[in-house]
């Protein structure tokens, strides 16, 4: 695939809509929670194995809550030039810790929604809109197919 640089040296593929290996990757990722969480409930989900370290109902939490988070920014990135993300911390979040109060299947109910709404929103968008960028203070600038590769990494880690 041949890419071709933007004057600020952020990469941009010839075709910028969402390539197929990325879109495929957004949409069917979280499948892998069906075979990784097999015979978890309420009671064990919400078990913290190390007592600072969050449990599998907090780290889904997380992640849910971080599809709302990565839309806003999304929805900044294709509204404002150029915006600045400052970092997120989901400890400070008093939204993250409403998702933590939801009983385990309503967690993964709410997981999949936001996630199918983030999944609408990011394959809707328009060539010239993929190509916006965005910024982070430490990760510096992205255009959108950039922080949608981020995202994926970021989930992939939890």
């Amino acid at each position: 695939m041949k890419t071709k640089l933007l004057k600020n040296n952020i990469p941009v593929w010839d075709n910028a809509i969402m390539e197929t290996s990325l879109r495929s990757r957004m949409q069917y990722q979280p499948d892998a929670l069906q075979q990784l969480l097999f015979g978890v409930h309420d009671e064990n989900a919400k078990q913290r194995p190390i007592p600072d370290k969050w449990s599998v109902a907090e780290n889904i939490a997380h992640l849910g809550r971080y599809h709302e988070v990565f839309m806003e920014r999304m929805l900044r990135a294709t509204h404002e030039h150029d915006p600045l993300f400052e970092r997120y911390v989901a400890d400070n979040d008093e939204y993250f810790l409403e998702w933590c109060k939801l009983d385990y299947d309503a967690l993964l109910n709410k997981f999949h929604a936001t996630r199918k709404t983030l999944n609408d929103f990011l394959f809707g968008l328009s060539d010239e809109d993929i190509r916006k960028t965005a910024r982070h203070a430490y990760y510096g600038q992205w255009t959108i197919t950039g922080w949608c590769e981020f995202f994926l990494l970021h989930e992939n880690h939890h």
